[in-house]
């Protein structure tokens, strides 16, 4: 299963999430829904450092990503 936690400040900034797991949909290198699930949480993660040039720590593993942004990076991160 696939666990999503979003990181927020108590006033609801966003300041992060975590993904952890496999779906379990479909054998290893032909999940889609691993794909899929990959994919937006990399795009996620290439706008806010590439193309926006945020600031964000980033650990990837298998099965595991966790982004935290410092809270001045939060609020440009926002939209």
């Amino acid at each position: 299963m696939v666990v999503l936690k979003v990181f927020k400040t108590p006033s609801g900034l966003i300041t992060g999430f975590q993904l952890k797991g496999h779906s379990g949909f479909g054998k290893v290198g032909e999940d889609i829904v691993c794909a899929a699930v990959s994919s937006a949480a990399y795009m996620t993660a290439n706008t806010l450092t590439d193309v926006m040039g945020i600031d964000a720590r980033l650990v990837v593993d298998d099965g595991f990503m966790h982004l935290e942004l410092k809270r001045n990076a939060a609020k440009q991160a926002q939209d």
